[in-house]
């Protein structure tokens, strides 16, 4: 019959400590792993978050635009429709003007930071955000192409006739389409929806209001705002009269 091996109580003692250390090895390097998982995971939500956010705002001005190159659109063809009106109304376009205006700088983050890419971590997701803020340049291009034609037309009914806003508004509206299917799409990958977007907006224009506010620019802002649009339709009034002046010293 085998006798029954006893462990002294020196290699005991040994064992007992070594399955303690380990153990503790074990969820020291687990918790710390588990840590920077969530760490991780949080930084790229964070990021994700921001560049939407700023895609869903590009997004809004955008539609502005558009929607102002329609009733710009609308309003050109009832005068063109009506010569009578032009010289009443005219100074009317320039409050359809379509103004665009963005900052680049979380599209800088995003294209220059190699280790922003990598925190995304989805290549798929990169290649259409990279689309959209290509996209979101051509809009502007289109814009400012308009612009510059649109300026010269608004100072005579025959100029104003000649114009064909109808080849920009077209243009406007297929940019904003694949703007808004690329926007979409981003957001389904990434599991973003739009209420978590509207929490960063809400949280975003809180600390921006509180900055103005400190600095005490917001009302004075406002107040200039409408000043100079008051200044400018007195301008164009005033350009109208003394060219109806000029015209009837003739």
């Amino acid at each position: 019959m085998k006798k029954k091996i006893e462990y002294k109580p020196v290699l005991k003692k040994f064992l007992m400590t070594l399955a303690a250390t380990t153990i503790s090895i074990i969820l020291t390097f687990g918790t710390s792993s588990f840590r920077e998982n969530r760490k991780q995971k949080a930084a790229k939500r964070e990021m994700v978050t921001m560049i939407l956010y700023d895609m869903q705002k590009s997004y809004n001005d955008i539609a502005k635009c558009d929607s102002d190159l329609v009733s710009f659109l609308e309003l050109q063809l009832d005068m063109v429709a009506h010569p009578k009106r032009y010289d009443g109304d005219y100074t009317m376009l320039y409050l359809h003007y379509p103004v665009l205006q963005f900052t680049t700088t979380t599209e800088n983050i995003f294209r220059t930071n190699i280790e922003s890419i990598r925190t995304i971590g989805n290549i798929l997701f990169v290649e259409v955000v990279t689309s959209f803020y290509d996209g979101r340049q051509n809009y502007l291009d289109i814009v400012e192409e308009f612009n510059k034609y649109a300026e010269p037309a608004l100072h005579s009914y025959e100029k104003l006739a000649a114009l064909d806003a109808t080849t920009y508004s077209f243009k406007s509206h297929i940019h904003l389409e694949n703007l808004r299917r690329e926007l979409e799409q981003s957001k389904l990958m990434m599991k973003i929806t739009d209420e978590d977007l509207d929490k960063f907006s809400k949280e975003r224009e809180r600390l921006e209001n509180m900055v103005i506010d400190d600095m005490g620019m917001n009302e004075a802002m406002k107040k200039m705002t409408d000043e100079q649009m008051q200044w400018r339709l007195k301008y164009l009034k005033a350009k109208e009269e003394g060219r109806k002046e000029l015209s009837a010293e003739k």
